[in-house]
């Protein structure tokens, strides 16, 4: 200040206790009041790219991004809350992601959706929105015991309308962050993701890179569609042709067995 008085934390001190500090988010967290330290990043900025959405096209019933079919999921992450009046908590959103692997093993975060609610009709009506633009054959719904009545409402709701979308209710029995450590942030890490600029793409690349971001449902919705998806795979020689002309099938045991001297 002017008059020679200062506030805040002397810096030689501060340097000393984040010397010692075993935890640097609780240090960052106590002396900072921010719960994501600095530099720990889960994924970083530098993990994310960005596809061209003029590229993304429809053709012939399906979705290619350039000359590769993309082979499309749906994963949804249900939040609601049972309690009512004054002991009605804040709820989480409920978020859904729609995403398309193509044949190099690339996957691309096609649309993500979130929103609050507690009438069954918002959780269809967006998920039916999402499947008649993109047509995606299979939905993943994930959540608590109370998942399965929204889920069971989803499909029947799918059924009058005719839709060919099948709905499979999945519950967590897994702790969330370890199964995004273990499957999502290695996809990150090794530049197999692709993003489209704009729409959520911001929120959901602070829920991957921070330790303890303000929302997270984003990145669980990704996760179940990414976990619960199959990938587009390139079809496989099955027959070699070697230089007498003859045709040796692939299912054989000794195929490409070196021979000992």
């Amino acid at each position: 200040m002017p008059n020679g008085n200062w506030y805040g934390f002397n810096a030689t001190e501060l340097s000393k206790k984040r010397s010692h500090a075993m935890n640097l988010e609780l240090y960052f967290a106590q002396y900072y009041n921010d719960p994501n330290a600095v530099g720990t990043d889960r994924v970083s900025r530098e993990h994310f790219q960005y596809a061209n959405p003029k590229f993304l096209e429809q053709e012939n019933g399906k979705w290619k991004y350039g000359e590769k079919v993309l082979s499309l999921h749906c994963g949804v992450d249900l939040a609601f809350s049972e309690s009512t009046g004054i002991r009605k908590i804040k709820r989480d959103y409920t978020a859904i992601s729609v995403i398309g692997w193509d044949t190099d093993g690339y996957l691309y975060v096609l649309e993500q959706r979130r929103f609050q609610t507690d009438k069954a009709e918002v959780y269809y009506q967006n998920l039916f929105e999402l499947w008649e633009y993109w047509g995606f054959p299979k939905a993943t719904i994930e959540s608590n015991a109370g998942g399965k009545v929204i889920a069971n409402f989803i499909q029947d709701e799918m059924r009058r309308q005719t839709a060919n979308l099948i709905i499979e209710a999945k519950p967590s029995t897994r702790n969330k962050e370890e199964r995004i450590e273990e499957i999502l942030e290695p996809l990150y890490r090794n530049g197999s993701v692709f993003h489209f600029k704009g729409g959520l793409s911001r929120i959901l690349e602070e829920e991957l890179r921070l330790s303890r971001p303000s929302t997270d449902d984003l990145k669980d919705s990704l996760f179940i569609a990414v976990s619960t998806s199959k990938r587009n795979t390139k079809p496989r020689i099955t027959t070699n042709k070697v230089n007498s002309g003859q045709v040796v099938k692939a299912q054989n045991r000794f195929l490409n067995r070196r021979r000992r001297a």
